[in-house]
């Protein structure tokens, strides 16, 4: 049958000898000429060419006849990677959300459909709405969304899938998500118009069988949070032209980046424990740094260090109580655009009339263990699980730790994660079965342990984990450089470049650059030497080994909003 199909299709390509067609296909791999024939401009000019037509003939959306977008989602795209656990365990670049879509509303538009304020950020028992478009009725839970359009809603496609395997959903329906595709027509498929919608005040039935009257979403921003200090550093260009003239007229002062918030007013630390001696000239020193100018926030350094680390997924359930597991995370912060900034210094709440929620901007900030010289973690830790290494690595015996935790409670990064459960070996649904539960349910499976990556130890339960800087690539290029050395000595340090973190070979911008800091032409060094380079917190004396550079804005001057570019952290540190 085959062969049968293969020889229309080699006739129709012009091949008078399907026989012998078929032995090139299968020495080729492909048959030449049989490619799908594009659409004139291309499928995504098409496909734009569409999208604007569809929103150019829309009628101007209104507060009673509302525009729904449908848009891909940024983990599962149209629902093709629906079984992959960690796309949906990948927080959302911008609203956070894991495990679910929702249904994307500014925050004035919430305010005009009489939502009260004190349900737009209660997550986890987020309010329902009910969506009617195109003659079709469907209830979704309500995300604010800081910078949405007014009037409009934004529904990611490719969830609420039925018969799709053990991650994204069962056969009764109750899968992960809402299925946004009944909303759809042909004449809608990227946006409809004349929508109107209801806040749910009482239970609904949502999936069949499944009633509730609020629903819960799985947010990760406001875990292990550091908010209230000065963690983001920006700049306008102007600013920092004028650290370049200081520099270059000897000034040896912190620059404008460096001193903001605490570490602008508090005297040099003399810390009474001062970490360790580093042997700088006989032994590799590693340091990072993380550019937030170039950052987009797109958590591919995240997944990365999970496929790398063997770091589990744990499940909506366990994230919803703050209990991801992974090693760097994207922080992002949403900043008002106003000229006077003023907050409650009881509820911390901003108490401006002119506070913009429609256009604010957006800071992504990715943090991992900053590998601290004088790590706060290490003095806790009873049992001397977490120390440093000769190479400046703050590093985990995992054998050595008994979970007291005191190191993840005394990380002013909360950058150490737990594990409450054995989350390598059993399945997401069976957490909380007990000891004496069936092996071969609970036992990892052979499929499970060729996933794991061998150079790496697989955590279990009851100890802290944490990132290391990829140490077992650290390993693998030093002795590949003794094995180099063997015949030529001098070779034995690792070269620049010539290891890679995993978060630093993903990210698709080059934010990350990691290296030997002992050696001034490093990338790393050169880059620690920036004008823009400062230390997260570093006004507690920890001196980390990773750091960051101040993002600096050039915005055109006749852009509305074009003051308040560049200038966040210079008014609100």
């Amino acid at each position: 049958a085959v062969k049968e199909t293969f020889a229309g299709i080699a006739q129709a390509a012009g091949h008078s000898d399907a026989a012998k067609a078929w032995d090139s296909a299968l020495r080729d791999g492909f048959v030449p000429d049989t490619a799908a024939k594009p659409s004139a401009g291309g499928p995504a000019l098409a496909a734009g060419n569409a999208l604007v037509a569809a929103m150019a003939d829309a009628p101007a959306p209104s507060k009673d006849a509302l525009e729904v977008v449908f848009t891909a989602d940024s983990k599962v795209y149209d629902g093709r990677y629906i079984n992959n656990g960690w796309q949906q365990e990948a927080p959302d670049s911008i609203t956070k959300i894991v495990w679910d879509n929702a249904a994307l509303v500014g925050i004035k538009t919430l305010r005009a459909l009489g939502l009260p304020e004190k349900d737009l950020a209660v997550y986890d028992e987020t309010r329902l709405l009910k969506l009617t478009v195109n003659g079709v009725e469907r209830y979704f839970p309500i995300l604010p969304a800081p910078g949405h359009s007014q009037n409009s809603i934004s529904i990611s496609m490719g969830y609420g899938q039925e018969d799709c395997g053990k991650v994204g959903g069962g056969n009764d329906g109750t899968g992960t998500g809402f299925n946004v595709f009944p909303l759809r027509t042909g004449a809608t498929d990227y946006v409809a118009t004349g929508a109107t919608v209801e806040i749910v005040d009482e239970a609904v039935e949502i999936r069949p069988g499944q009633k509730m009257k609020a629903y819960p979403l799985a947010l990760t921003q406001e875990h292990h949070s550091m908010e209230g200090r000065a963690l983001m550093r920006d700049g306008t260009y102007d600013e920092f032209k004028g650290e370049h003239a200081k520099a270059a007229a000897g000034h040896h002062g912190k620059s404008a980046f460096q001193a903001r918030g605490m570490d602008s007013h508090i005297p040099p630390n003399i810390p009474v424990y001062r970490g360790q001696d580093f042997d700088f000239e006989n032994t590799h020193q590693w340091g990072m740094t993380i550019d937030l100018n170039t950052c987009l926030g797109c958590s591919a350094c995240s997944v990365a260090c999970q496929s790398e680390n063997n770091i589990p997924i744990v499940g909506k359930e366990q994230v919803i109580i703050g209990r991801e597991m992974h090693w760097i995370r994207l922080d992002r912060y949403f900043a008002p655009n106003t000229k006077e900034v003023t907050r409650d210094d009881k509820t911390h709440e901003w108490v401006n009339d002119d506070v913009d929620l429609d256009n604010p901007q957006m800071l992504p900030q990715p943090v991992a263990c900053q590998h601290c010289e004088a790590a706060p973690c290490e003095t806790v830790c009873p049992v001397n699980a977490t120390v440093h290494n000769e190479e400046g690595l703050n590093t985990m015996a995992y054998n050595r730790c008994i979970g007291t935790r005191y190191c993840a409670n005394n990380c002013p990064y909360k950058a150490r994660r737990f594990n409450f459960f054995d989350y390598n070996k059993r399945p997401l649904d069976q957490l909380y079965r007990g000891p004496l539960s069936d092996k071969d349910e609970t036992g990892m499976r052979e499929s499970q342990k060729l996933q794991r990556n061998p150079n790496v130890t697989v955590r279990m339960r009851g100890v802290i984990e944490k990132c290391t800087y990829c140490v077992q690539r650290l390993q693998e290029a030093k002795i590949r450089r003794k094995q180099i050395a063997r015949d030529e000595p001098s070779k034995l340090a690792v070269p620049d470049g010539a290891v890679k973190t995993a978060c630093q070979a993903a990210c698709p911008t080059e934010a990350i650059v990691f290296g030997d800091l002992r050696d001034d032409n490093s990338a790393v060094s050169k880059s620690k030497h920036s004008i823009r380079n400062y230390d997260l917190l570093s006004y507690l004396g920890i001196r980390p080994r990773t750091s960051y550079l101040a993002r600096i804005k050039n915005p055109n001057p006749e852009v509305p909003g074009a003051e308040q570019i560049g200038t966040v952290t210079a008014k609100h540190h």
